[in-house]
């Protein structure tokens, strides 16, 4: 028992008394323990390198050999050197080889060789015997050979923690084979988890970095020969690790002389174990980053079976405890599992809304407008993130920013051939560098490691002309880094980098979009009835094409139907954005309907729209396709002049009644169709006529003959009746009314003029 031993060679030697002069000297010049393979017949580095001297003349034989029962025939005499006669006194130093050949069956053992000197003097010399050196004795440990990994492939094979890619959306693909190459013995392969602080690369329980809770297990499994060793403690007793004789547990399995075991773990967003798709950031510009957890060091042991075959100790390395290998033989290789991944486009938190100023509309990172942005895909299907509508004329500034989740990766954005960039008009910037987000917490990647290129910006400027109007220009980029860790894992990773994310963007010319606002807008809206106009009053509109770029000046237009020039005034007047409708119905227009349409237009941008979606926020269109959903319809009002009631200045009632408009009245007739106030009558005007507005007002209009009553500033203008309303009866003709109210039919037409002669 015992992994500590005591050792003492007792040598006994026959010797009558020699003096110091007679008796030789022994030096050596080999160390004291040497270590010799099984299989080295030659025994290199075991052959031990002696001197000896004398100082007694008449010596007849001088030699070094082995101690009486150690290979009496290996000796080494001062005849094997020519130059050395019957007067020398020593050996020079030289090597003798005493060891037997060796076999397998001798691992593990410690052969223990004394040597002396060895001088013989002749009979009838005043000695006439043998006298012998002090002896010096060596110990050789005879070595087997230790397992050797011969997978995976060299370059993921040496000194040290390797660094070993686990790739996005790949197998780790560690598949381990080891072998001894000592006849009959057998081996099995061990994997753990070395990695300091809390956690496990194999266990189900959060292992992750402290400021990454959000990440998961990593549940990497051992596949394999010994896949069932979970623990690096072998043995069935551990109190008797110490013994030769002490049981291999159930769960370890030796697997002949090669074993192999495969490491499975895959690196899946939809997991949640390594990588996050950052989805859910709400500053700055890096959502749909990905994040990457720690990375996570194992060693492989390869153990052979030397300890339980030959019971004994036979690696003399058992010391160190921690590598379990209870006097067998072992080798160990260790791999930092590092995570790779490539880069994808980033944005903002809302996907990066334009900033519009004059004619450019600048989109300051990469647009997301559709639900894909919420997906990540690293396939060469090229989806479409954004749909971007662009004003013909308008330049668009697009910039598109990539971040490699692998801090010490180099990024670039290409823009890909197929299907191309639009044919003219469009500019180019070259891919730049900018600084990356101050380190993650989830990274061991300090600042000295950042390749200050992990994040990139590509910015392209295109301005659609008249002949592009209607047509979609769609474009595709690719984000690479400059990684071959992953080379031939992944299809898209080679020896020139790791192409990852593609992105496309689909720009469509159209016509300039704004929203129709202003009082015409609001009583369209408000109401489908025909706005009401009086004779004397003027009736005002505004109507204004909002947009949110402010070089822009719209221009109007009106038609009208059913009214003729000299009956009805019609003005517009501009002011910046803004279009004022003036509509002043005159004597001899009453009771007709009158529309007016309208549209705004750019000369400089070849543009016109003439009609509205009201389901889409009263945006302006040419049709239905505008809309979505909804319909384009025309920007029309129609106007109803009133019959039976004028506008006229309250300072002249009856003189604008019988002056300006030509009307048989008398101020009795007024005076008692108007005795009433305004809310009663009807007379009070809406918000886009020039007249009195007040409706709550009690008071009579006219309270006797001379009388108006009292109205709100500002309004100088009241309307009145001047007769009464009357619906004619089936049949009935105008000649028949006129008879009926005993009034001239001249005057009935002259405030009918919509009647027929």
């Amino acid at each position: 028992y015992g992994s500590s031993t005591t050792e003492a060679i007792l040598y006994v030697q026959a010797q009558s008394a020699c003096t110091p002069d007679q008796t030789p000297f022994l030096t050596s010049f080999s160390p004291s323990k040497m270590d010799c393979f099984w299989n080295d017949n030659s025994h290199a580095g075991c052959k031990v390198k002696l001197q000896a001297n004398l100082s007694a003349a008449d010596v007849s034989t001088f030699r070094i050999q082995t101690a009486d029962g150690y290979g009496a025939s290996c000796a080494l005499t001062r005849n094997a050197f020519p130059n050395c006669l019957d007067s020398c006194k020593s050996i020079p130093p030289s090597e003798l080889d005493c060891l037997p050949d060796l076999s397998a069956s001798d691992i593990g053992k410690s052969m223990v060789y004394c040597y002396t000197a060895v001088a013989t003097y002749p009979s009838g010399t005043s000695i006439g015997k043998s006298c012998y050196s002090k002896p010096i004795c060596f110990r050789y440990n005879i070595l087997g050979r230790s397992p050797v990994f011969q997978s995976p492939s060299p370059s993921f094979l040496g000194p040290g923690n390797v660094k070993y890619p686990a790739c996005l959306g790949a197998p780790l693909g560690l598949n381990l084979v080891a072998s001894d190459s000592d006849p009959a013995e057998s081996v099995r392969i061990f994997v753990d988890d070395v990695s300091p602080g809390a956690g496990s690369f194999f266990s189900d329980l959060p292992g992750s970095a402290s400021s990454c809770g959000q990440f998961g297990a990593y549940k990497a499994t051992r596949v394999g020969d010994n896949m069932h060793q979970i623990v690096a403690r072998t043995l069935s007793n551990a109190s008797l690790d110490s013994s030769i004789n002490a049981s291999v547990s159930p769960n370890v399995s030796f697997s002949g002389t090669s074993a192999s075991q495969t490491i499975v773990f895959n690196l899946d967003v939809r997991d949640g174990n390594v990588v996050l798709f950052d989805n859910e950031t709400s500053a700055g510009f890096t959502r749909r980053s990905l994040i990457l957890n720690d990375k996570r060091t194992i060693c492989a042991h390869a153990y052979d079976n030397t300890r339980f075959r030959y019971h004994r100790w036979a690696n003399r390395e058992y010391e160190q405890l921690y590598f379990h290998n209870l006097g067998s033989y072992v080798t160990t290789q260790c791999w930092d599992i590092v995570m790779q991944a490539p880069p994808v486009f980033v944005t903002s938190p809302d996907g990066c809304k334009p900033t519009k100023q004059g004619k450019t509309i600048t989109y300051s990172c990469t647009p997301f407008t559709e639900p894909s942005m919420f997906e990540y895909d690293f396939t060469a299907a090229a989806h479409v993130r954004a749909k971007l509508d662009i004003p013909v004329g308008f330049q668009v500034v697009l910039t598109l920013t990539a971040m490699d989740p692998n801090p010490e990766d180099r990024v670039e954005i290409l823009f890909l051939d197929n299907p191309g960039l639009p044919v003219s008009n469009v500019m180019v910037e070259r891919s730049t560098c900018v600084a990356p987000p101050s380190t993650s917490a989830c990274s061991a990647c300090t600042s000295k490691c950042h390749s200050s290129c992990n994040v990139a910006q590509r910015r392209l400027m295109w301005t659609p002309a008249n002949a592009d109007m209607g047509r979609t220009f769609k474009l595709c980029a690719l984000a690479k880094d400059d990684s071959t860790m992953c080379a031939g894992r992944i299809p898209d990773a080679s020896s020139q980098g790791w192409s990852g994310e593609r992105y496309c963007v689909e720009l469509r010319a159209v016509q300039l979009r704004f929203r129709w606002t202003g009082s015409l807008v609001d009583w369209m809206v408000k109401s489908a009835a025909p706005l009401q106009a009086f004779v004397g009053c003027t009736l005002s509109l505004d109507l204004i094409p909002a947009l949110d770029l402010a070089d822009y000046s719209a221009t109007g237009s009106v038609a009208w139907e059913n009214a003729t020039a000299n009956m009805v005034e019609v003005q517009t007047a501009q002011s910046g954005q803004t279009s004022s409708f003036y509509f002043r119905p005159m004597r001899g227009s009453e009771g007709r309907l009158v529309t007016a349409c309208f549209a705004v237009g750019s000369d400089s941008l070849s543009f016109s729209s003439r009609g509205i979606c009201r389901e889409d926020g009263n945006r302006n269109c040419n049709s239905d396709a505008d809309c979505g959903a909804g319909r384009c319809s025309d920007v029309c009002i129609n106007i109803q002049v009133d019959k039976c009631r004028y506008c006229v200045k309250k300072d002249n009632v009856l003189g604008e009644l019988l002056g300006n408009f030509g009307l048989k009245t008398n101020w009795m007739r007024i005076w008692t169709l108007n005795a009433d106030s305004r809310q009663q009558l009807g007379t009070f005007c809406e918000d886009y006529l020039d007249c009195e507005r007040s409706s709550t007002d009690s008071s009579e209009v006219i309270s006797d003959r001379s009388l108006l009553a009292r109205s709100a500033a500002p309004w100088d203008k009241v309307v009145v009746w001047v007769g009464t309303q009357y619906s004619a009866e089936s049949g009935e003709t105008a000649r028949q009314v006129s008879c009926k109210f005993r009034t001239a039919f001249k005057d009935l037409q002259s405030m009918n003029p919509d009647l027929p002669l």
